[in-house]
């Protein structure tokens, strides 16, 4: 997109510390609403600031509109962990080490080959794009979840 090297450092450190303090917020939220609604509102959310980041060609609106992004993304990742112990209460550990073992392990053999193969064929642009919609199949998925889950 043109960015400078300065530039896209700016854009992960916003990110990372948004996404940070949004997994704060989430855990917060799903003692309030529950978890399923928190996982159900980070993926809804998440969708039109990550898409958008991808339109706007000015670096502090894209900036901003990433961390907003990461903010409400990021919510997930304490409250998946949370379900997982809750789902298996004698095994809190390992069910833990497992569901992040899993899913960050398996999205860096697997995903991000598939993603770089198809950048090279489409576009770095268009593959991370596209890579927003991820978030509705997560969303339908969450929406299968019982009510209550993680209370």
């Amino acid at each position: 997109r043109g960015f400078s090297v300065r530039e896209a450092a700016y854009g992960a450190t916003a990110y990372l510390t948004a996404g940070a303090l949004g997994g704060f917020l989430g855990g917060h939220l799903s003692d309030r609403f529950g978890a399923r609604r928190v996982i159900l509102w980070s993926f809804a959310g998440s969708m039109p600031f990550l898409g958008a980041f991808f339109l706007v060609a000015n670096p502090l609106p894209s900036i901003l509109l990433l961390a907003a992004g990461g903010f409400i993304l990021l919510f997930t990742i304490p409250v998946n962990v949370v379900v997982a112990q809750k789902l298996v209460p004698t095994q809190a550990g390992t069910v833990s080490a497992l569901l992040m073992g899993f899913a960050w392990g398996g999205a860096g053999l697997v995903f991000l080959p598939l993603v770089g193969w198809a950048a090279e064929h489409v576009g770095l642009h268009a593959v991370m794009f596209s890579l927003v919609g991820l978030s509705l199949p997560a969303w339908l998925l969450t929406r299968r979840l019982p009510e209550g889950i993680g209370s």
